[in-house]
């Protein structure tokens, strides 16, 4: 799988697994219940969860927080609950990957980061700089997020 992370896009050799199955490959991005169901078994936290709008994460929310990645999917170009679960984790304490996965553009790429996002699947390096780009498209910011930037009304403040 194609990441763009910190700005440069690596292979992270990990595939979609379908299953938890013992012989799936590793490291991989397991479906939520898969992914519990594999902890459970083996313990093992390098392989990433995958997560999606229709799942509930309030339970699985203490094995989650050992999860050293954490991807969301994008399904429609509507649905915004990606943002929603990535603020939601951080707010929580987690402080692992979160990468963003599905069809991600660049008018997105700031605001995921904002949310907390640290890493975004790519289809290739045409979608890579695009996304770059976007990351670096400058914009004021009115409330507090994840990513740390100063809100608008406190850099007002601190010129008067």
């Amino acid at each position: 799988m194609l990441i763009l992370k910190d700005d440069v896009v690596v292979d992270d050799g990990r595939v979609l697994a379908e299953s938890e199955l013992p012989a799936a490959p590793s490291p991989a991005l397991f479906p939520l219940a898969a992914w519990l169901a594999r902890r459970a078994h083996d313990g093992a936290t390098a392989d990433g969860v995958l997560v999606g709008p229709q799942d509930e994460l309030e339970a699985a929310w203490p094995r989650l927080r050992a999860a050293a990645l954490i991807a969301i999917e994008f399904t429609p170009f509507s649905d915004g609950r990606g943002y929603s679960l990535a603020r939601i984790l951080r707010r929580r304490g987690y402080t692992g990957e979160l990468r963003a996965l599905g069809e991600i553009g660049r008018d997105q790429v700031s605001l995921l980061r904002r949310c907390g996002f640290t890493a975004y699947a790519v289809r290739d390096a045409a979608h890579a700089a695009e996304l770059r780009a976007g990351l670096g498209a400058p914009f004021a910011v009115y409330q507090p997020a994840a990513d740390g930037r100063t809100p608008i009304a406190r850099l007002r403040a601190a010129r008067a």
